[in-house]
């Protein structure tokens, strides 16, 4: 990694700009000792920097929902079990998130020796906390991240815009916005089979999976979902949007009864016009 003779750290409040050449050096012995919980060559690392704290180590972007996103939840919605922030560091193309570290397992690892009443548990535990999650409308001048970061759907080759989506009729248009296909009568189709959307815009994960919950069990033997990570798609999306990208990694292919199990309150069922033509529209652009 390239050092810099500067860096801007941005504290918690998302305020005060650092300058000093000491602490890049320090940041850089800390990314080659720590253990690496997580590793990906183009996108980062994940570091254990303790038994309490991580950090998220990412490249070549200055995207900022996800640190944007654990404040805003740390502040209003404290009950949710998301990562607190402890701190960014920008240097150079680097940027590191310092957030809570779950010493736990994720429930993708635990899936195969659970029983059935271990996934009914589990089932209801993350329903919880998504009910309260969507209970969070924000004040309704745009959608995307908390902090203005602007929309996107990272299911679609990192499909993104800074510009300001305030309505969900300007957000499914950029849903269907990718060209040279967004005018095609294959796209006219697939929205003439969408019902009308309700207006309200709710506090949404957007990639919720097995992979992102973090689950322990208790000394009686009980699983108990302990944490909720990965909010980098996360922000104000419409009503329906959680329900319509959840199991977006499920195939033909893949053998599981996760789908069985999916907690009732962002479930397909809930909007299945909206997951199927979801589907279609993501296979579609997949196969242009």
């Amino acid at each position: 990694m390239k050092q810099e003779s500067s860096f801007a750290a941005i504290d918690p409040e998302f305020g005060s700009e650092l300058i000093g050449s000491s602490l890049v050096s320090v940041l850089s012995q800390m990314i080659l000792s720590c253990e690496r919980l997580w590793e990906f060559p183009t996108r980062g690392v994940i570091l254990k920097c303790n038994a309490n704290l991580i950090g998220k180590t990412i490249r070549g972007n200055y995207d900022y929902t996800e640190y944007t996103a654990i404040q805003y939840l740390a502040e209003c919605a404290p009950e949710i079990p998301a990562p607190r922030p402890h701190g960014l560091v920008k240097f150079d193309s680097v940027r590191i998130m310092f957030m809570t570290y779950f010493p736990s397992m994720t429930l993708e690892s635990a899936w195969p020796n659970l029983m059935h009443k271990d996934k009914i548990s589990i089932q209801k535990q993350p329903d919880d906390i998504f009910i309260k999650l969507r209970s969070l409308t924000g004040d309704g001048r745009f959608l995307g991240g908390v902090n203005g970061e602007g929309v996107k759907d990272h299911h679609r080759e990192d499909h993104m815009t800074r510009e300001i989506i305030s309505t969900v009729a300007q957000f499914e248009d950029f849903e269907f916005s990718i060209p040279p296909y967004d005018g095609s009568s294959w796209v006219k189709c697939l929205r003439s089979l969408l019902p009308p959307a309700l207006s309200t815009a709710v506090f949404t994960h957007g990639d919720v999976r097995p992979a992102n919950i973090m689950v322990d069990i208790n000394e009686t033997g009980k699983y108990l979902v302990t944490g909720i990570i990965d909010w980098e798609t996360s922000g104000f999306y419409p009503d329906y949007f959680e329900t319509a990208k959840i199991l977006y990694l499920f195939t033909i292919h893949q053998e599981s009864d996760w789908w069985q199990y999916l907690p009732p309150c962002i479930a397909p069922v809930r909007n299945p016009e909206r997951w199927l033509v979801s589907r279609l529209w993501d296979q579609a652009v997949t196969e242009f």
